[in-house]
């Protein structure tokens, strides 16, 4: 498939060469039509600018003598303007005085201002020195009366310690319980999210196929417009068009069908994203309520439905404690605050009334020089008064403001006539310019067929437009095709690793699962159990050939009589007498009981010495001595009297009346007739 899928890109690449040439022969087919088109419609419209300036030009002559007798009316006013300019520049020269005089004015009353302060400031420099010597008197008096505050602010401090530690876990649960409900909040705010996002990816996809579909009935309808009865079609080449496509109302632009078709896959991006994201809140909510009901019932006990009331009453109670305790530490406080104030106010105290006397010294000294800088300046204030035109400086600049209004005023009229006169005449000037230009700019311009030239443009625009969409067509369909070759070349290497890996991890799974074809079945787990069997048949034997004097030994079967099957840990049982091999269910029963007996002990000898430290200090044994011969009971009982030696308990549970005499220590149950049991320990 891969090499038919390359030769139709190579021919879809032709093709798209042939069509490129095509476009390019169109275009500039087009151009040289724009062209002459542009030359025409130039000439056009030369001839229409020359008529509207000839008309222009024959209106201009009556304004221009307008504005000729209106420039020779203003001349008077530029005289006018000089001697108004000279009176503004002489009282200008004056408010350099208005502004001295100001101030001298306003230092004679700030110096009056500053007079009655002084008086009243002695008089009160006096009143205050003998206010401070009173409160000096009181606050060491106070002072006297407050002592052992420090004693009571430790106390205080243990106890908001203790209620700052239980505030701070009521402040944590709470702040968990918080976070909790706001990712609750965000998880169906998440959700919300994405059902509005599913609900506008699946409009927009509607939207874009309804569009879609219109667009391509739109172009159908497009050729249509140009079908003319005897005159081949460009899609069929048929001469007469019995039923040609209509116009489905508004058709969408391609721009705008790609911009649909973008905003419609964002869209359905954006939802998955959201599907995402509402997972993600899911988990963090579900892990957040856990978390809260783990610390409630650490902080308010378990078993607690709603933790809300235990927090509340956990809070009322830290608030009565908290309050009261807050009273008294704003009552020691305040005590503190007393002693404080009244220690720093003492110092400050002899300050301030040393700073009052001297105040009052300073005022008489100063109150002595400002009266005579209070008759310096009015002395000044009265030469002032005689010099100046006006009472104020504001009236002096009115006054100049009027003259520079009415100067403006004559230089704005002036202006503006000159500046009329000007243009006329100007406009009248270029107007003649223009007519000129024209004209011989008409001279040399052809004239052309601008109906026919317009008619062969659409027909250009329309043969270039049908090459373009087939050129569009075909490249969608060759770039998709690249796209499927590459994508089909990827999957055949990807296949080609995916089996060369399969290949290799089947190879070890059935190596790990005991699945390679012609070897035995033994699984990796097996394997291992394998070697700990062994050990443990190493230990049985040894009480397996004391118990059947030297005859029976268990041997693991080293290969599997079916390699269809599993295997590795079935036993067999090698006979000394007979010198051979067979199956340990060739055993008789009291044989078996031996073997099942000795492989036992031999599991608990190996789990102790494997263990380390691990003692089995008890072992019982139930049943199966009734299938004992009189020498196999006596071999089997000395066995497990051997191991009695070794400080360990052997506990045997059996009906065999030969093994009651042989031991010593016995608890024995009967069964009575009401159905219940006695028992009855015998030392």
């Amino acid at each position: 498939m891969l090499p038919l899928l390359e030769a139709m890109i190579q021919e879809e690449a032709e093709a798209l060469g042939q069509l490129r040439a095509r476009e390019a022969a169109l275009q500039k087919e087009g151009e040289a039509l724009d062209r002459r088109i542009g030359q025409g419609e130039s000439g056009e419209r030369l001839r229409q600018e020359l008529q509207a300036a000839q008309a222009q030009w024959e209106k201009l002559g009556p304004a221009l003598q307008a504005a000729q007798a209106q420039w020779e009316q203003a001349q008077p006013l530029e005289g006018e303007g000089q001697v108004l300019a000279l009176e503004i520049a002489a009282r200008e020269g004056q408010l350099p005085s208005y502004a001295a005089r100001a101030r001298l004015q306003e230092e004679r009353d700030q110096g009056l201002a500053r007079l009655a302060q002084l008086a009243q400031e002695k008089t009160q420099g006096e009143a205050n020195a003998a206010q401070k010597a009173r409160e000096e008197a009181e606050l060491r008096e106070a002072l006297s009366q407050l002592e052992g505050l420090d004693q009571q602010e430790e106390l205080l401090a243990g106890k908001a310690q203790a209620l700052a530690a239980r505030e701070g876990a009521l402040d944590q649960w709470e702040a968990q319980r918080r976070q909790c409900q706001a990712l609750e909040q965000a998880l169906a705010q998440a959700q919300a999210t994405y059902r509005q996002a599913a609900e506008q990816a699946q409009t927009l996809r509607q939207d874009y196929s309804r569009q879609e579909r219109a667009f391509l009935d739109g172009q159908a309808g497009y050729l249509a417009g140009f079908l003319r009865e005897g005159e081949p079609c460009p899609v069929c080449g048929s001469l007469h068009h019995p039923a040609p496509a209509q116009g489905q109302g508004e058709t969408p632009s391609r721009e705008s069908l790609d911009a649909r078709r973008t905003e419609t896959e964002q869209a359905e991006a954006a939802a998955r994203q959201a599907s995402d994201q509402a997972g993600q809140a899911l988990a963090r909510s579900a892990a957040a309520r856990e978390g809260l009901e783990a610390q409630g019932a650490a902080l308010f006990g378990p078993g607690q439905a709603d933790y809300a009331p235990c927090l509340q009453a956990a809070r009322e109670t830290l608030g009565e404690e908290s309050q009261s305790l807050e009273e008294e530490r704003q009552a020691l406080r305040r005590r503190q605050q007393r002693r404080k104030t009244i220690l720093d106010r003492l110092p400050q105290l002899g300050e301030a009334l040393q700073a009052a006397r001297e105040g009052v010294l300073a005022a008489e000294r100063e109150l002595a020089a400002l009266d005579s800088r209070l008759a310096a300046l009015d002395r000044q204030l009265a030469e002032q008064e005689a010099a100046l035109e006006f009472a104020t400086q504001q009236e002096a600049e009115a006054a100049i403001a009027a003259c520079r209004l009415r100067k403006q005023t004559g230089e704005k009229a002036l202006e503006t006539a000159r500046a009329n006169y000007d243009t006329c005449r100007r406009q009248r000037e270029e107007t003649e310019a223009k007519i000129h230009t024209l004209e011989e700019q008409l001279t040399g311009l052809p004239l052309e067929d601008l109906p026919s030239l317009l008619a062969q443009a659409q027909e250009n625009r329309r043969a270039l437009a049908q090459v373009q969409k087939e050129r569009e067509e075909l490249l969608a369909r060759h770039t998709g095709n690249q796209r499927a070759c590459q994508a089909l070349a990827q999957q055949e290497a990807a296949r080609r690793e995916a089996a060369r890996q399969w290949t290799m991890a089947r190879a070890l799974s059935n190596t790990a699962n005991g699945a390679v074809p012609g070897k035995d079945k033994v699984m990796l787990e097996t394997y291992v159990q394998m070697t700990w069997f062994d050990r443990i048949l190493a230990r049985a034997n040894v009480r397996l050939m004391a118990m059947t004097e030297g005859r029976y030994e268990l041997v693991r079967r080293r290969q599997a009589g079916d390699q269809r099957v599993r295997s590795g840990l079935e036993l067999n049982v090698l006979d000394h007498y007979e010198g051979g091999q067979r199956s340990v269910k060739t055993l008789s029963g009291g044989e078996s009981f031996q073997a099942s007996l000795s492989l036992a002990l031999g599991l608990a000898d190996e789990m102790q010495s494997a263990a380390g430290g691990l003692r089995l200090d008890a072992l019982f044994v139930d049943e199966g001595f009734g299938s004992l011969d009189e020498e196999a009971l006596e071999q089997a009982v000395q066995t497990l009297h051997g191991l009695t030696e070794g400080n360990k308990l052997v506990g045997i549970i059996s009906h065999v009346s030969a093994l009651k005499a042989r031991i010593d220590r016995q608890i024995v149950i009967r069964k009575t007739r009401g159905g219940s049991s006695t028992v009855e320990v015998v030392c």
